[in-house]
């Protein structure tokens, strides 16, 4: 499979296809088919979309790589199986094997056939352990290496094991008839599932050896890194004992810190430095006292002293003397860099453009700005305005949102907050789409707004001091899904939409979301029998989400105490989404409100009610003894629509509303309430791992097997004593919370599991 566009690998991938960027002087598709020939297979199909040409033109019928080699360019894309499909009369009636273009790999292949063979497995998924995972898809299986579950490019919090697709699969021809030739059909997101679903027999064989999909500069760029380290089997760039490939005549005066690799026809100056992990790719000329470390220079020129640190420099190049090029600049084909010239850590300049001498580049050209640090998680993309976000960046993420049609924006009263959302609308319009631009207001009220005005997606920018936060929402006021951050990552590193000036998207105003979604909380808190709120009630702060709640409860009937004394005191967050709740002294944590709405929910509600992961088990607990039904978000399919119309459970100021209107019906204090809930306590850690989380969880599948578990945003464990909640983090971190009947059992359950993390992790 050759049709990658790499789109995240811009501006490297711009004037060449992915499969066809340059891997220590050979296309990396031509390092997969000196894999394929090793391991005797020379009968070849190629499936090409994205300037096919490229391909066809370097690599002909195969006979000059001792291969025979047919191509497939496809018109529309059909996706990964829609592909592999349209090459039927290719495949005849034998089994096959898939392998993308675009992928650094040394595996035995010939023990991954003899494994399908073995199984008689109609389809037979090739893993490989990553300690971070997050940018592949994931596979589960049972102790005989059957597929029982897949979990597409998880967050964190959903990485339960290390094992990854590669996309090397090796499948029965039978398999072709179950890939519709109509549209767009992928094995990940659909045939696998599908076959999954329907009980037919899928195997994985976890190989051994390198695999890197080069899909981002940092990969592209690791990859080097790792063959010359000697971590692959990319003969013959493994370095030597002296840790220095070179196919050049190097001068006396070169100064070298090894690993370093030199292609052919490579010039250098005197008293250049190269090293460690310099790439000097052919035919490339490095000037007089040139520093070079931690860079690909790939056929490029760089003058006279120059630095070069953590860089990439495409073919063709021209960095002036007396530059510096910072930690991941990324430089184009035939671009020209001025004398003088400061690009700043992760600029990317696209192909043919020019930067004046004496430049200080600080964003990308031309395709926008580049983010730092600031990263996305669960929904939220964090940083300090002006250094860690800019006002670029916040363009480039606006047009990212270009495919939801019609996106809701909102955002807190800052100067700094309503600067931030202009940008940020202003890119939505240029993407093509439309936003609707509401009053000020807080996280919650904008997830309302998207699916209660029927939005594509809701976007809310809060400013506190020099931190920005945007939070992201679906039309279905949910998080970002991890592939809907992956949109906006894009667009940070320099993939930012433009829409052609006849489809620039337009700015309608949004009045009364506020208002709406104060009514809608009331309106949602009746439950079959009403009740006149006569309970008194008092919310502390003056922040819009706690003036929203007072209003809420107001026209509610709800009288307002005078103090925190006179009834039930409420302290709301300032998103809107946390609730915590006071009565006579008693504190009532956010966990018991839960518990305390879900019984509610059973005894005078629906008789049902639908639970995130995290929600406590005591939920479950009451269930069984009144009769009742409890969804699971994630995994009962129901759990989505009946979620939807119970907000209370992750919307504080819906919680708030429907809990009183409850209190109502029951004739019953929040108090008295709480006390009738089963007790439960949680205990929460954090376990730092030098292995990584995806390794550790994998371990704990293992280690956990005879248990009750469940795998919804990390892995679920049930004992007698309680139950176990166990999720990955960025950077290694495994977060344990434990919920049992008492205080001390909690804290042990906690202590037991992290005995077994580290014990896990020892063993890496």
């Amino acid at each position: 499979m050759a049709g990658g566009e790499g789109r995240r690998l811009r501006p490297i991938s711009v004037l060449r296809p992915k499969p066809m960027v340059s891997l220590f002087d050979r296309p990396v598709m031509e390092h997969i088919i000196e894999l394929l020939k090793k391991h005797e297979i020379r009968d070849i199909c190629v499936t090409l979309r994205y300037l096919p040409r490229v391909v066809t033109d370097y690599f002909g019928d195969g006979s000059e790589f001792g291969v025979s080699i047919e191509y497939r360019i496809e018109d529309e894309p059909l996706g990964t199986a829609g592909g592999v499909r349209a090459c039927s009369d290719f495949i005849g009636n034998e089994d096959f094997l898939v392998i993308s273009g675009d992928a650094v790999c040394d595996f035995n292949l010939k023990k991954c056939i003899d494994f399908h063979f073995a199984k008689k497995s109609p389809a037979t998924i090739i893993l490989c352990e990553k300690d971070e995972p997050l940018e592949y898809g994931l596979v589960l299986t049972d102790g005989n290496s059957r597929i029982t579950q897949f979990i597409e490019k998880p967050s964190w919090d959903r990485v339960c094991t290390n094992a990854v697709n590669t996309g090397i699969y090796i499948l029965s021809s039978e398999v072709l008839k179950n890939i519709p030739g109509d549209r767009s059909y992928d094995f990940g997101k659909d045939l696998f599932p599908r076959l999954l679903k329907e009980g037919v027999p899928m195997y994985a064989y976890t190989a051994k050896g390198y695999w890197c999909d080069i899909g981002s500069s940092k990969a592209y760029l690791r990859s080097h890194f790792d063959a010359l380290d000697g971590k692959t089997g990319l003969d013959p760039y493994n370095a030597p004992a002296n840790g220095v490939v070179s196919r050049s005549v190097i001068p006396a005066d070169l100064k070298i810190a090894p690993p370093c690799y030199i292609g052919k026809d490579v010039i250098f100056e005197s008293g250049a430095s190269i090293g460690p992990y310099a790439v000097i790719g052919g035919n490339s000329h490095i000037g007089s006292n040139v520093k070079i470390d931690h860079s690909l220079i790939d056929g490029a020129k760089i003058g006279s002293d120059s630095e070069l640190s953590g860089a990439i420099v495409c073919r063709g190049a021209v960095i002036g003397r007396d530059c510096v090029i910072s930690e991941g600049c990324i430089i184009g084909e035939k671009t020209i860099i001025g004398q003088g010239s400061f690009l700043a850590d992760g600029v990317l300049v696209w192909p043919n453009k020019s930067v004046e001498s004496g430049d200080r580049i600080l964003y990308s050209i031309v395709r926008g700005g580049s983010v730092s640090p600031s990263t996305l998680f669960q929904g939220r993309l964090a940083g300090e305005l002006g250094t860690e976000i800019s006002f670029e960046n916040l363009i480039d993420a606006g047009s990212s949102l270009s495919g939801f049609k019609k996106v809701l924006l909102m955002s807190n009263s800052t100067p700094a907050a309503l600067a931030a959302a202009s940008a940020f609308k202003a890119g939505v319009c240029a993407g093509g789409a439309e936003v609707w631009d509401c009053e000020t207001g807080f996280e919650s009220a904008a997830a309302y707004g998207a699916r209660h005005f029927d939005m594509g997606a809701a976007v809310f920018i809060r400013n506190t001091g020099p931190s920005l936060s945007i939070s992201f929402f679906r039309g279905n006021g949910r998080s970002f899904t991890r592939a809907d951050e992956r949109l906006v990552e894009a667009s940070l590193s320099g993939d930012a939409v433009r829409a052609p000036h006849n489809r620039i998207g337009q700015i309608r105003n949004l009045p009364d979301v506020i208002e709406a979604y104060a009514l809608a909380a009331v309106k949602g808190a009746f439950y079959k029998d009403k009740a006149p709120c006569r309970n008194p009630v008092f919310v502390f702060g003056d922040s819009v989400a706690a003036l929203t709640l007072k209003r809420t409860l107001s026209v509610l009937g709800c009288p307002a105490a005078k103090s925190k004394a006179e009834g039930v005191c409420f302290q709301i967050s300032d998103d809107g989404f946390t609730l915590i709740a006071e009565e006579g002294g008693e504190i009532v944590s956010p966990l018991q409100i839960e518990v305390a709405l879900a019984l509610l929910e059973f005894e005078i509600g629906s008789g049902r009610v639908a639970v995130l992961p995290s929600s406590p088990a005591a939920i479950e607990l009451i269930a069984r003894s009144s009769g009742c039904t409890v969804y699971k978000y994630g995994r009962d399919n129901e759990a989505e629509a009946i979620l939807s119309g119970q907000r209370f459970f992750y919307d504080a100021v819906f919680a708030a509303a429907r809990l009183m209107a409850g209190l109502a019906v029951k004739g019953e204090t929040l108090s008295h309430i709480i006390n009738r809930i089963p007790k439960f306590f949680v205990s929460q850690r954090s376990v730092r791992t030098e292995s990584g989380g995806a390794f550790v969880m994998r371990g704990l599948l293992n280690s956990c097997s005879e248990m009750s578990l469940e795998l919804s945003e990390g892995l679920s464990v049930l004992s007698d004593k309680g139950r176990i909640r166990i999720s990955p983090r960025s950077g290694g971190d495994i977060s344990i919370s434990a919920e049992a009947g008492n205080e001390e059992t909690a804290l042990e359950l906690c202590s037991e599991f992290e005995k077994i993390i580290k014990k896990i992790d020892r063993r890496a």
